[in-house]
């Protein structure tokens, strides 16, 4: 069995849905997520299970989208959350841009930066 994960950011953007695995005898109700502030983690539990997130991940998660040149989920993502973690939004701005400003292609490179908040 499965079930759906996603994380919403505080005005209610989507920025990740996952698919993950479910104990036997787990159900959704006994699913639990928290959180208080951008800087302390979040904690998902179920009966026999204890995840921790924490928003340094999800900048390690936007430079690894990057990486495999996934710019839209990068942007995706620095939209969502960028404002509550600090370089997100920026790093995700000139690692999407750069690859055009060095081809020149200055027109793409602008219409890639009007699709940040």
């Amino acid at each position: 069995r499965r079930t759906s994960l996603r994380f919403y950011s505080n005005s209610g953007d989507l920025f990740h849905a996952v698919e993950v695995p479910m104990s036997r005898g787990a159900f959704h109700s006994h699913l639990h997520l928290a959180a208080a502030a951008p800087h302390l983690p979040m904690y998902l539990t179920g009966p026999r299970e204890f995840l921790v997130f924490q928003v340094r991940d999800l900048l390690e998660y936007a430079v690894q989208l990057l990486e495999e040149k996934r710019f839209d989920e990068a942007i995706r993502l620095a939209n969502s959350v960028g404002h509550g973690i600090e370089g997100l939004g920026h790093i995700v701005c000139i690692k999407s841009l750069g690859p055009d400003v060095q081809e020149g292609n200055y027109e793409r490179a602008c219409q890639i930066l009007q699709r940040f908040r």
